[in-house]
């Protein structure tokens, strides 16, 4: 009867170890540090309707926000291998903090308000990217993301429910106080945060693993991109489809809700699903409904083309990342992961409010959908041993 070797073994046990009060402390990391990114659909509006932005001046203070997390997130790739995780992600939720603050007192000064807005999203990098290194350690990545995209959909839902008529009671500012106050919370999980294993007798040979995970970054950059560009713009896409203010929250709401049905789907299907087939889908589904948006009018219609939008979207994310998770057992590829979802939010906000200015929202949309068929192009290129869910068994 064969040994098994230590290193082998001792994984097992660092696996079986974890509670599931490990899994939470990422979710909930996660779900926090994403939230500037969950609501922009409604800042985007109450810029434009409280601050007089334009619409391209609103995107250009989304894209700043996301690309100072772009920036936190490289610097991570960087930070990750000299410091522990619990560390970076108490220093990127204090810089996020201070960040958020400032912008709060900065709303009427535009110079300050974009300089606070990149230094919150400095310390959201770091906090996320250190904080999505650690599912390296788990069995299944891709259900772990996928209760990551839950917890990020029920919180997105509660928001678009409240967020615009909180937004019109406080303020921008008092918003960004309140959230910072939310953000707080992560440094009393901190101690839940295991490290990424350095090395597991699993370790992928590093020709395979850039094989891996280079295509699996380059379809998801493009993905989000694309996906930001949109998802930026949901409040004015309802004004333009006709809809009444009163129901723009419940409706964003609603669609927020089908991200949970998404993400469901991805962690029941996640060892049985080839995941350049999941990514195909995704992409497929999520072109036809973005062009639907570009035509819409009417409440019941937009609201549907909205919950598909986010179900394509949340059902894609965890098949990526548990790629990434497979590719590279470190962890630093889910890192770099991160940098490229970052990229992408930093770029789509702002190229998608240039050309919604320059011509139309629907032009908009339009072009979203080639970037989500080129994503799919990328995807093609992803390794069939890391593709699929059992690979990471």
């Amino acid at each position: 009867m064969g040994v098994e070797p230590a290193g082998r073994l001792g994984l097992q046990r660092l696996k079986r170890s974890f509670a599931w009060l490990d899994a939470f402390a990422i979710v909930w990391n996660q779900t926090i540090a994403f939230l500037l990114v969950t609501l922009q659909p409604i800042l985007v509006g109450a810029l434009v309707d409280q601050a007089h932005f334009g619409l391209a001046a609103a995107g250009r203070v989304v894209s700043t926000n996301m690309f100072g997390c772009f920036l936190g997130a490289l610097g991570t790739v960087w930070l990750i291998r000299h410091f522990e995780v619990r560390l970076l992600v108490a220093f990127g939720t204090l810089v996020m903090l201070t960040g958020e603050v400032m912008a709060g007192l900065t709303v009427g000064a535009p110079s300050a308000f974009f300089v606070a807005n990149a230094t919150a999203g400095l310390g959201t990098g770091v906090t996320m990217s250190s904080g999505s290194a650690c599912a390296s350690a788990f069995e299944r990545p891709d259900r772990l993301f996928a209760g990551i995209m839950i917890g990020q959909t029920i919180a997105g839902t509660l928001l678009m429910l409240v967020g615009e008529p909180v937004l019109r009671s406080v303020g921008i500012d008092g918003g960004l106080f309140a959230l910072a106050a939310l953000c707080a919370t992560q440094l009393l999980l901190l101690s839940r945060f295991a490290e990424p294993p350095a090395a597991m007798d699993r370790v992928v040979p590093a020709n395979a693993a850039i094989r891996i995970t280079l295509p699996v970054l380059a379809s998801c950059c493009l993905f989000y991109i694309a996906n930001s560009g949109i998802y930026a713009n949901f409040e004015r896409l309802a004004h333009v489809a006709g809809l009444n203010d009163v129901w723009i929250g419940p409706v964003l709401a609603f669609s927020q809700a089908f991200g949970v049905v998404g993400a469901a789907v991805a962690a029941r299907l996640s060892v049985r699903l080839d995941r350049r087939n999941a990514i195909f889908i995704a992409c497929g589904m999520i072109s036809a409904v973005t062009f639907v948006l570009s035509q819409t009018h009417g409440t019941m219609v937009f609201a549907g083309s909205l919950a598909l939008f986010m179900a394509a979207i949340s059902f894609a994310v965890p098949f990526y990342f548990g790629a990434l998770a497979d590719g590279d057992p470190t962890g630093r590829a889910l890192v770099l992961g991160q940098l490229a979802l970052l990229l992408g939010f930093a770029i789509g906000p702002a190229v998608a409010g240039v050309i919604a200015e320059a011509h139309s929202l629907q032009t908009t949309c339009v072009a979203a959908c080639g970037l989500f068929m080129l994503a799919f192009v990328a995807a093609i290129a992803m390794r069939r041993p890391g593709a699929t869910g059992s690979a990471s068994n």
